[in-house]
């Protein structure tokens, strides 16, 4: 028998991979022929994954927040479309004016556990940066333009992981390191 706490989690990732495939296949009903499949092989496999993650149950985050997931999947569009603006200027650009750098950032209040999984891995998604070295307190990143860096950036990117999951956000520090 499902318990209620399990029944809600594989409730909402249904949902939520459910509205993934109506955003992928512009809500056409005929894809949902391969989308109910696509939709519950990611369901399993989230479930399995949350399930073998290794990470013990009292660190945990609150679930994730319906308003904060429609923020950051707006968030994440923009900075995938301005990453891809700048990713082309670039490339178009007679001669690349790269200044490849690391930063190491600092976290503030994210706890151990998934809310930091995602602000980890959404860093390496974005054009121009890749997330290198975890460590316990800090985040090594890299970026192709260490000179375009804003801090501002990372901030915005921590606040809208912590709205996600329901989390509130204090200021935060950030130092170049020599590359």
């Amino acid at each position: 028998m499902l318990q209620v706490k399990t029944f809600r989690a594989l409730s909402n990732r249904i949902i939520i991979f459910s509205f993934i495939w109506m955003m992928l296949s512009d809500a056409q009903s005929s894809s949902w022929s391969v989308g109910i499949f696509a939709v519950a092989a990611a369901t399993w496999l989230s479930m399995w994954l949350s399930a073998h993650s290794g990470i013990a149950e009292n660190t945990l985050q609150p679930g994730i927040s319906l308003s904060g997931l429609a923020g950051f999947m707006l968030f994440f569009i923009i900075q995938s479309v301005k990453g891809g603006i700048d990713t082309a200027r670039h490339a178009l650009a007679p001669n690349m004016s790269l200044a490849p750098g690391f930063v190491e950032y600092t976290y503030r209040y994210l706890p151990l556990g998934r809310s930091r999984e995602v602000f980890v891995n959404t860093l390496s998604l974005l054009p121009g940066s890749l997330s290198v070295e975890k460590h316990s307190e800090s985040l090594l990143v890299h970026f192709l333009n260490i000179n375009a860096v804003q801090t501002s950036d990372l901030i915005a990117c921590e606040k809208q992981v912590a709205s996600l999951f329901g989390l509130s956000c204090p200021k935060h520090q950030t130092r170049p390191v020599n590359s």
